[in-house]
């Protein structure tokens, strides 16, 4: 009785709809879409994902780029992906100090040195840094756990 009233486009529009249980499963998204209270709203999953404390950096960085991550400490995973498959790990402090737990000879950790990533920071609770310091293209895998 009720649909019968409906114009025809709303008629159409509820019997195309697909209920929650049945939409598709997807890894991959520009937005996810999210509400707080009565407002709707989008957001990345890499913004989500960085509001809980947890970021990944996934990419191509060019010879002396610098790329400024979201955090002044934590732990760090960093891996040179376009020459090794070992991986880096460290406990970073906000006076660019930390523990290195597993040593990579493609990554140093609070200082520049030539022909490797360099994780560091510029002084008391400034955010950390990834440079390149290599003569070519190199491709960062980063972890950074707050």
């Amino acid at each position: 009785m009720f649909l019968k009233r409906m114009p025809l486009k709303c008629e159409n529009m509820a019997e195309q709809d697909i209920a929650m249980n049945e939409f598709p499963i997807n890894n991959v998204a520009d937005y996810l879409y999210t509400e707080k209270g009565n407002n709707q709203q989008k957001v990345t999953p890499t913004d989500l994902v960085k509001s809980c404390g947890f970021f990944r950096l996934d990419k191509t960085i060019t010879p002396g780029e610098t790329y400024e991550l979201p955090y002044n400490s934590g732990l760090i995973m960093v891996q040179n992906a376009s020459s090794v498959h070992q991986k880096a790990i460290a406990v970073v402090y906000g006076s660019n100090t930390g523990n290195i737990i597993v040593p990579q000879g493609a990554i140093n950790f609070f200082s520049e040195v030539e022909n490797k990533f360099c994780i560091m920071n510029a002084g008391e609770n400034t955010k950390y840094v990834v440079k390149s310091t290599y003569a070519s293209n190199q491709h960062i895998i980063l972890t950074f756990i707050l």
